[in-house]
């Protein structure tokens, strides 16, 4: 089944943008491919233990039967648990009785059945299972009518929100059964769908109501992503535009609350151990029960956007892996901790004490941040540290598929694969609140990725210091500041000046074999009052939280010529977001700075990790954007067709262009076959021999023969990189390859196909 949405905005200005989603059903989590995939692997490892823990649940039993309830209730016990004047003031004393404030639980265990069964369905064909799928689906909307709410429909306490990890679960269960027997085109499938979007919709879409009113700072990353991942999915399962719409813009930037993903990881650091970047989340501070539940299903929505076309994964430059990098390495055990095979897994943690983990709790990067009832969290909490979620290969095949690093993610789902899901972690609601199964259904071997004609890297530290307040730390968030201030005597007579100069350094792994055809620094002029900005190769790291004019006036004394020179863009005297901006530049080009640095890019050695530049104006003040910047710009407020540019649009990255790499022609590079003593250039001589063991060819002429056996020869002592400089544990044809030795490059090799 096809559908094709247009998810359409209107704006102030009367314009209707969108983007077009073709919903090829089955689509919320697993596509066909997905299953079709699962399904040609089943007789091999991980799929075979995978399939052998989901059939080995109690939960995917075909004689499970399930207990729907009237009203659902998930209610403060302390508050709600005996019949009192609560029940009598909200007016539904009557529909009380022994455990009904928690009697979500039951919903929760009958949504993790529905979904196993369903998935066993799909991989095997089991039409008992899908029977019984479909009927846990068919009672509960038969007799449930929501959540348990007061005389005036509103919800009675904030926990109520919570169950909303529930019904996203039992969404994608109807999905998955679309096909059997033609349900998906039946009555029951529609009061299925009707009753998801009437019940729970409201409640999902309250949570979210209410972040963006207050602007967070009260309910956590989890509670967002509950109500978020369900309203996706009922979007997706109803083929309703505007709720996939309303997820969507709220995770990109939009959102009142942490499930924004600006505000959800609000601090990214770079990884001690290696060149990834490690996305600090909302309630790593917290304790690692709540940050591994993000992680868990951040992963499946992500994975939802994916199934409809939406990579949520790469959204910003992959913030939301970087997120899963940080939780997956401080929460990464001894692997002589955990359990080999992980069939019969049945806690939620492993590790006690710092010596459990791979890595010290005192080498992690931090940025102290204030949240909600948390108060100051001035280091990671080791509250529930090593807990063991599913849903790990999600990330990890992510990576994999995309050839992308994910060191930690993909440490991780090797720890605990297979993966289970609802009932074979914990009784209890944490054992329940994500949907598991990731090795059987998102398992995937490293893939590496091809050759791009461009490439961007991502600002990993950025600041500006005053010379004027030496020992005063500027920080980027927001902007960066550029200033010339003239010095002035009792009789105005100018005898010296002093700087705002602004620091930046980004992520530089350029591909191998591939000449640079052009590189731009790309930077948004937040704030112009006039006046050139010069750019200087800055060749010293720098620390952007302790960086000050003092470290700085060394380089700054010495500096030579800039390495290039521009003139910042935008309306001279006023703010990106400023009112009253001149027709002209009433769009985000005008104020857009792309800066040729081709020249010094080309002059770096193979194997630079980073770049770093210092930016100086000999003028009036300059304002870049940074890449910390939060939220939006209220861009071009006042003008028409007004609108809000996100904090991605706004960030300063580098984007190298690549020459085309033409490898030889085949019928070429064999040459035509000549009888030994009959080469043009040497009559009578011996046969060329294929390459030099020694010095092989470049890339521009490789060698087969040559570039095997150089690789092969120096396999112990030299590590291996693709193009895209990650690393993998074994050689692939048709790929170039650095072949390094500590620091230092060795050679260029290319294997044939």
């Amino acid at each position: 089944m096809i559908k094709k949405l247009m998810i359409a905005a209107l704006l102030a200005a009367g314009i209707v943008s969108g983007k077009a989603y073709e919903l090829s059903h089955p689509c919320l989590l697993h596509t066909e491919a997905d299953f079709e995939y699962a399904k040609s692997h089943l007789g091999e490892e991980p799929f075979a233990s995978a399939l052998k823990k989901l059939k080995g649940s109690q939960y995917c039993k075909t004689s499970y039967r399930p207990s729907p309830v009237e009203y659902l209730a998930r209610l403060d016990a302390t508050n709600w648990k005996d019949l009192n004047s609560r029940w009598e003031n909200a007016g539904i004393a009557d529909l009380w009785y022994e455990g009904i404030h928690n009697n979500y639980t039951q919903f929760m265990r009958d949504a993790a059945a529905a979904y196993q069964l369903a998935l066993l369905y799909k991989l095997e064909g089991n039409r008992t299972a899908a029977e019984a799928s479909k009927n846990i689906l068919v009672e509960w909307s038969k007799k449930n009518k929501g959540i348990l709410v007061n005389r005036a429909g509103e919800i009675i306490d904030p926990n109520e929100r919570l169950i909303m990890f529930q019904p996203y679960q039992m969404a994608v269960a109807a999905e998955m059964l679309r096909d059997y027997n033609g349900w998906g085109l039946g009555s029951e499938f529609k009061g299925v769908v009707e009753w998801l979007d009437k019940s729970f919709y409201w409640v999902a879409k309250a949570q979210l109501d209410l972040q963006n009113a207050s602007g967070g700072g009260h309910y956590w990353q989890n509670w967002d992503l509950a109500s978020m991942t369900t309203i996706l999915a009922l979007g997706i399962l109803a083929d309703k535009e505007s709720y996939i719409t309303e997820a969507i813009d709220y995770y990109k930037g939009k959102g009142g609350g942490p499930g924004n993903i600006l505000k959800g990881v609000p601090y990214l650091h770079r990884d001690p151990d290696s060149e990834e970047m490690l996305g600090q989340g909302n309630e790593l501070g917290r304790d690692q029960g709540h940050n591994t539940l993000c992680a868990s299903v951040l992963g499946t929505f992500c994975q939802m956007g994916l199934a409809i076309g939406e990579d949520l994964f790469a959204y910003d430059d992959y913030r939301a892996l970087k997120f899963a990098e940080y939780v997956a390495k401080y929460n990464l055990a001894q692997a002589s901790l955990y359990p080999d095979p992980m069939q019969n897994f049945t806690a939620m943690g492993v590790g006690s004490s710092d010596k459990d983990f791979v890595y010290p709790h005192s080498g992690f990067p931090y940025t102290s941040y204030t949240y909600g009832d948390g108060g100051v969290m001035s280091e990671p909490s080791q509250a529930s540290r090593g807990m063991v979620r599913p849903g790990w290969d999600c990330w990890a095949g992510y990576a994999n598929d995309h050839g992308l690093s994910a060191i930690y993610s993909c440490e991780m789902a090797e720890r605990i694969r297979p993966d289970g899901g609802g009932g074979q972690y914990s009784t209890n609601s944490g054992g329940f609140d994500q949907i598991g199964f990731s090795t059987l259904m998102n398992y995937r071997p490293y893939r590496a990725p091809e050759a791009a004609d461009t490439q961007k890297f991502e600002c990993i530290a950025d600041t500006w210091v005053r010379e004027d307040s030496p020992r005063i730390v500027n920080g980027s968030t927001g902007k960066i500041e550029l200033k010339k201030n003239e010095i002035q005597d009792d009789d105005k007579n100018v005898v010296g000046a002093n700087y705002h100069i602004g620091l930046m350094t980004f992520t530089y792994h350029p591909a191998a074999g591939r000449e640079i055809e052009r590189g731009t620094l790309h930077l948004v002029t937040e704030r112009v009052k006039g006046g050139d900005v010069s750019v200087y190769a800055y060749p010293n790291d720098f620390n952007e939280a302790t960086a000050n004019w003092d470290t700085e006036r060394t380089f700054l004394a010495a500096v030579g010529a800039p390495i290039t020179s521009f003139t910042a863009a935008g309306q001279k005297g006023k703010s990106i977001y400023d009112g009253g901006i001149s027709e002209d530049n009433c769009n985000l080009a005008a104020w857009t700075n792309d800066v040729d640095i081709t020249e010094y890019l080309q002059t770096l050695p193979e194997g630079t990790a980073h770049v770093s530049f210092m930016l100086r104006q000999d003028g009036d003040q300059v304002c870049f954007f940074s890449k910390d910047n939060q939220g939006q710009a209220n861009a071009f407020a006042g003008t028409a067709g007004a609108t809000n540019l996100l904090a991605s649009e706004l960030k300063p990255y580098l984007e190298v262009k690549y020459v085309e790499v033409v490898k030889p022609d085949e019928d070429e590079e064999k040459g035509d076959e000549e009888e030994p003593g009959t080469g043009e250039d040497e009559p009578g001589g011996e046969p060329e021999e294929p390459g030099d063991v020694e010095n092989p060819d470049t890339p521009d002429d490789p060698s087969e023969d040559a570039g095997v056996e150089a690789f092969e020869g120096e396999m112990q002592q030299a590590e291996y990189y693709t193009l895209q400089g990650l690393k993998i544990p074994t050689p692939r044809a048709g790929e170039y390859y650095i072949v390094k030795s500590g620091d230092k490059v060795m050679k260029t090799i290319y294997l044939e196909k």
